[in-house]
């Protein structure tokens, strides 16, 4: 009977120390199983991080060769009067768009690829007014699908592609290869100014193409009767920022009741294009279509004048001058002081040249170009 009890408690006992071993190995399985994925997991992470970088490389080198391709065109076109400017400047958009492809080719996955700005391939394209041929690359192979995904600029915009191109006054065929691949756009505004692509190509300044325009409107003709967050309408943008006279006559005749149109500050077209110093031709080409406005409108601009002289920046004389020899030395010297023209602060210079338009859009900040 003793013996029995003796190899019972014999068996229990390596029956427990078994258990014990079992568990020891277990967990010292699972601690190696734990560390093994921890470390795959670091290495992953690498990996990944070691992707972003060569990807942000790729994405850099991507921009300078714009960049360069951009400053070449513009010192081109600088130099020469465009005699032989088609026969000597075909190689550069071709040469851009081999170096493009073969940087595509070796790595792929640059057109998927941003910086902090959200700007992909396609965006810097139309940023720095790359050539059609090259846009129309970077549509058809755009599987990040960058035409819908909007970038933010440095003073707070957020824009699509096609205001890029609108904004940096490309031809109207890169914005037919825009607008066909996402025709949604023409009616996006921006969040900021709640301006179309219509009104940023009349912001582009005095280099604004009559068929940027006439694309433009053809294509969304609810532009014209679009109203920014300042209450202006491509019309008041293209007189604000001097626009050609064939820009500004093809919106006045496609849309007449702009000029009748006013600003939050109560800004016509007109009056904006005498405070801007526009061209005779232009200003009689919408007076004599709004005689009205300019009757109704001229004790404005009057008063807009003597605060500030557009010309040369000096306050208007407070009274005429005069022979006073026979008046009192007090007077005398009040009215000199009146005549004297004095110059405006700055600060008082830039809040009266302000015409109620929001500030110049300048997608150009010093962390994109």
């Amino acid at each position: 009977m003793r013996v029995g009890w003796r190899k019972l408690r014999r068996t229990t006992q390596s029956a427990t120390l078994d258990d014990e071993v079992t568990d020891a190995g277990s967990s010292t399985e699972n601690n190696t199983n734990n560390e093994n994925n921890t470390s795959n997991d670091a290495r992953l992470r690498q990996q990944q991080q070691k992707k972003r970088r060569l990807d942000l490389k790729a994405h850099e080198l991507l921009k300078q060769l714009m960049v360069l391709q951009k400053k070449q065109k513009d010192s081109h076109q600088s130099t020469n009067n465009g005699s032989n400017h088609n026969s000597r400047n075909n190689s550069g958009p071709s040469s851009l768009l081999r170096s493009i492809k073969y940087l595509v080719e070796v790595r792929p996955s640059v057109l998927q690829t941003c910086d902090s700005n959200r700007l992909y391939p396609l965006h810097l394209a139309c940023l720095y007014s790359a050539h059609w041929t090259v846009i129309q690359y970077f549509v058809e192979h755009d599987p990040a699908q960058s035409l819908q995904k909007t970038a933010t600029t440095g003073n707070g915009f957020e824009i699509l592609p096609l205001h890029f191109a609108s904004w940096r006054n490309h031809p109207a065929k890169t914005i037919q290869i825009l607008i066909k691949a996402y025709p949604q756009a023409l009616s996006m505004h921006t969040e900021r100014g709640q301006w179309l692509p219509l009104h940023l190509a009349c912001r582009s300044g005095p280099q604004c193409s009559l068929e940027l325009v006439q694309e433009l409107v053809q294509q969304h003709p609810a532009a014209l009767t679009h109203g920014g967050s300042a209450s202006e309408l491509p019309l008041h943008c293209a007189c604000y920022y001097q626009n050609s006279f064939a820009v500004i006559e093809y919106l006045t005749l496609k849309s007449p009741e702009a000029l009748t149109a006013k600003t939050r500050e109560g800004w016509t077209p007109l009056t904006l294009a005498a405070a801007r110093d526009l061209s005779l031709d232009t200003i009689y080409f919408m007076a004599r279509r709004c005689p009205h406005v300019l009757i109704n409108q001229t004790k404005h601009f009057q008063q807009q004048q003597q605060s500030y002289n557009y010309n040369s920046g000096w306050s208007s004389p407070s009274c005429s001058t005069g022979s006073s020899d026979s008046s009192s030395s007090s007077s005398s010297s009040s009215d000199t002081s009146l005549r004297q023209p004095h110059r405006r602060s700055r600060e008082d210079e830039r809040t009266t040249n302000d015409v109620s338009l929001p500030n110049s859009f300048n997608p150009d900040m010093q962390d994109i170009s």
